[in-house]
């Protein structure tokens, strides 16, 4: 009780003396997420591992679902005529808006803060704040589970809605796919509403604290003579030329594996970007947080994994640069 009136006391004299309180945003789910993609088709269907250690099985028409960067279980997005429907309740609950059913007159009502939506089954009108809205898809209900057009009620809702519909991984694309996306080869919805003051960091930023942890996990590494490694950066045509040409092997560039990740600590640069993330390319992906400055490892070109940018040692390191 003391230590939560000491935190209060603390945030009220940081606004008294006019210094903005920044808003906390929670980390997303993704860390230690496994998506099997069932790629010699023995499965039937992909596989997710969720950070909570509880799985689901996927059709291969599976549409994922990320709300402010998080991947929503049993997410069950459709498509129809061309549109995307999902179920009311995953925005509602991820976003912390009241929904309301009349089951005679076959009504929702969303209530978030001064807004408020209402959507009839079947009827392609609705209202916004009172004023008619004509949808492209009427919602409808499908096992049980209201279904509305995920543009409209994510923009009604002030939210940022973006969509990428999946792309193939071969060697003569991009390491890091350059759209905004998440998982490279699923088609997704990706949906966002931060809290206005919660400022992310710059691409500036980001390649700083990618610089910083980087160079924390090199000097885990012992050299032969027993000396722990110590970080200089490493300029040279011949890595600049392979870090900016994904057609290129950096591995077989001549250069040591201890020249190598210090080749790509010292030519950062941001190659991606969705609604959370940087991503930066580090011999793998490096996925910035940029809310928190959190640091993952992010691998979508077979299956999908993510997880904490954290090694044991420099042999780990290396060993996870050849995997």
């Amino acid at each position: 009780m003391r230590r939560m009136l000491g935190i209060t006391l603390f945030v009220l004299m940081l606004l008294s003396m006019g210094v903005a309180v920044q808003a906390a945003v929670p980390d997303t789910n993704l860390d230690g997420t496994y998506i099997d993609l069932d790629q010699n088709k023995t499965l039937g269907h992909y596989s997710i591992k969720y950070s909570d250690e509880t799985k689901e099985d996927v059709p291969y028409e599976y549409i994922a679902l990320l709300i402010n960067g998080s991947l929503i279980k049993n997410s069950n997005v459709v498509m129809e005529n061309d549109r995307t429907l999902l179920p009311l309740r995953h925005v509602s609950e991820a976003l912390g808006a009241e929904v309301g059913w009349n089951a005679e007159t076959k009504k929702v009502s969303i209530k978030d803060g001064a807004n408020t939506i209402e959507l009839a089954i079947g009827d392609t009108v609705a209202k916004v704040n009172g004023k008619d809205v004509t949808l492209d898809v009427a919602p409808k209900i499908i096992n049980d589970y209201t279904y509305v057009p995920v543009r409209f009620v994510g923009e009604s809702l002030g939210c940022k809605v973006g969509w990428y519909g999946g792309k193939a991984y071969s060697y003569t694309q991009p390491f890091i796919e350059p759209e905004a996306h998440y998982f490279r080869s699923l088609p997704q919805v990706m949906l966002s509403r931060y809290p206005s003051d919660a400022k992310p960091l710059t691409e500036k930023e980001a390649i700083e604290r990618a610089r910083e942890v980087c160079i924390e996990e090199y000097e885990k590494g012992i050299d032969y003579y027993g000396n722990q490694f110590k970080y200089e950066p490493l300029y040279s045509e011949t890595g600049e030329k392979y870090i900016n040409d994904d057609s290129l092997d950096i591995q077989s560039s001549g250069l040591s594996p201890v020249d190598i990740i210090r080749t790509f600590i010292t030519y950062l640069s941001i190659k991606s970007e969705n609604d959370r993330f940087y991503s930066l390319n580090i011999g793998y992906e490096l996925a910035i947080d940029k809310y928190t400055g959190e640091a993952y490892i992010f691998s979508d070109l077979a299956n999908y994994s993510f997880r904490s940018y954290r090694f044991d040692d420099f042999d780990e390191l290396w060993g996870y640069l050849n995997y």
